[in-house]
């Protein structure tokens, strides 16, 4: 049986897109969540605990649906080994414009969630490894957290991740039946003990996107996944060669959100 989550709700309050994050006295308990207006997102800072005990720090997004007592789909992101979830906040604002609600996550030993225990940046290259193949635990939380939320449709749940990020995803994936579809930024076919690829044909037909640089192991790898069927399921998205990351080119937000809108927002007329 599931371990119950543990929610407590930092803060929330409604930031200008440019602010930093929200600073303030710590308040635990239900937090009602102001109204964002056009210039404005809402963000409510979280914590969630994990079936092995620990308490893992993440932002949520509430989502602005646009169609009244509707619920909203979900998309939960990830961010790359070593990182924090601050990485992909322009992309969870926008989902968050679009219709999404949003969950962000420090994974274990990453950002404010890491301990005196349990730190990214104190471990050596096997202890990353081995910590790495403990996150999946902390996906599994925070998608049963963010699929539980009021104004959150139950069974429609995008992935997001980023390089690393991304094996987690594909992983996740595979063990979800509620994800309708993932979004690969920069992934590898082999990443931090996960083998990606293979995960790939496991999940074969699921509606995904890879957003890259053009290099020859991203061909491959779409390439492989797509031969698996007679119909293309696997997307490819370019970012220009001179940026040097997925995450520079200002248009990465807007073209994540608008290729999982396509497949997790009611259309209209419908």
């Amino acid at each position: 049986m599931q371990r119950a989550l543990v929610l407590v709700v930092l803060w929330s309050t409604p930031i200008i897109a440019a602010a930093s994050s929200p600073t303030g006295p710590v308040r635990t308990g239900s937090a009602s969540v102001s109204g964002a207006s056009t210039q404005a997102f809402t963000r409510e800072n979280v914590v969630l605990e994990t079936s092995d005990d620990l308490k893992l720090v993440g932002s949520f997004y509430p989502p602005r649906s646009k169609k009244k007592n509707a619920p909203a789909p979900a998309a939960l992101l990830v961010h790359d080994a070593g990182a924090n979830r601050e990485q992909l906040d322009a992309i969870a604002q926008r989902l968050q414009k679009s219709g999404f609600g949003v969950l962000t996550l420090d994974l274990r030993g990453h950002g404010e969630s890491r301990t005196d225990d349990i730190d990214w940046s104190t471990l050596d290259e096997r202890g990353r490894a081995s910590l790495w193949q403990l996150a999946p635990r902390d996906l599994e939380a925070a998608a049963s957290w963010l699929l539980g939320q009021k104004g959150i449709h139950s069974t429609n749940l995008s992935l997001v991740g980023y390089r690393a990020g991304c094996a987690l995803v594909a992983r996740h994936a595979e063990q979800d039946e509620n994800v309708i579809g993932m979004m690969l930024l920069s992934p590898k076919a082999q990443d931090l003990g996960f083998d990606v690829e293979r995960t790939m044909h496991n999940v074969n037909g699921l509606p995904t996107c890879i957003i890259d640089q053009k290099n020859d192991e991203t061909t491959r790898l779409i390439a492989d996944a797509n031969a698996l069927t007679s119909t293309p399921w696997v997307e490819y998205v370019p970012v220009a060669s001179k940026q040097q990351t997925v995450l520079d080119d200002s248009k990465t937000p807007s073209k994540v959100s608008s290729w999982l809108g396509d497949i997790a927002l009611p259309k209209k007329g419908r």
